[in-house]
Formats: structure tokens, C-alpha cells, sequence
């Protein structure tokens, strides 16, 4: 899952997972891009179709973040590539910065880690009793 806008060259990005897969001894990877129109639902979706046994989301925080929601309670592994700005799920995880590692460690990584994901709908919030 990539977001084309956070990529300085799409080409020798793909170029590099492709490489790094293939060392890894992974089939070609397929590519779904996110839109302006949609951050990643609908391509997330694609590729949960195509039962993908990874999915990279290279992006910022919130593609990221819609890619995460896509995948909840699906079983499939998510990779994070950071190509943001603030990066802070990366951080928080302790995941590269780096983007040639950060491919590296998302294709190739034996470290599963479970993250809770949160679901909140609503307009308003009042917190309840008080501190």
C-alpha cells in the first residue's frame, strides 16, 4: 500500500521493495496506491481480496492509520514504512526511520507484535466524573 505523495521517486521505491522481496524469497509484490480520494480503504480491501499474506503500508500516520483500521480482526500481517512527516507510530514501536531498513525490516522481519486499535464514532465528547 503505497501513498505516491510521500515518496520522493515511486519508481526506485518499488524498485527497492521489489529487490528486497525478492532476496527474501517473497513472490513479486503487488501495488496498490492511495488517492486524494481515498487514503487506502478501498485499495486495503483490493488487496485483503487478493488474499495477500503482507501488507506494507508505506505512508504517513494516517495512512497508516486506515490501512491498520482495513486490517483489524483480518489476521494479515501489517509492515510499516514511514514516509511521513511525523512518523509516530514508528517511533512509538521503535520501528527504522530509515527507509531502506524500515523495507528491510517490514519484509523480512521476525518480530510479531499485536497493537490494539481503538474504534471511536461520535461528534461530541464529555468526559465522565472528574479528576
Amino acid at each position: 500500500m503505497l501513498n505516491p505523495s510521500k515518496v520522493d521517486d515511486a519508481t526506485d521505491f518499488r524498485n527497492q521493495v521489489e529487490r528486497t522481496a525478492q532476496r527474501a524469497g517473497w513472490e513479486p509484490p503487488e501495488w496498490f496506491e492511495t488517492s486524494v480520494d481515498d487514503p487506502g480503504h478501498a485499495m486495503t480491501k483490493a488487496a485483503l481480496a487478493a488474499e495477500v499474506d503482507l501488507v506494507i503500508a508505506a505512508g504517513g500516520d494516517g495512512t497508516v492509520r486506515v490501512v491498520c483500521s482495513e486490517l483489524a480482526d483480518s489476521g494479515v500481517p501489517v509492515g510499516i514504512v514511514p514516509a511521513g512527516t511525523g512518523n509516530l507510530l514508528v517511533r512509538n514501536l521503535g520501528l527504522p526511520l530509515d527507509l531502506r531498513e524500515a523495507i528491510e525490516v517490514a519484509i523480512t522481519g521476525t518480530t510479531d507484535r499485536r497493537i490494539d486499535l481503538v474504534r471511536v464514532e461520535g461528534t461530541t465528547w464529555r468526559p465522565t466524573g472528574s479528576r
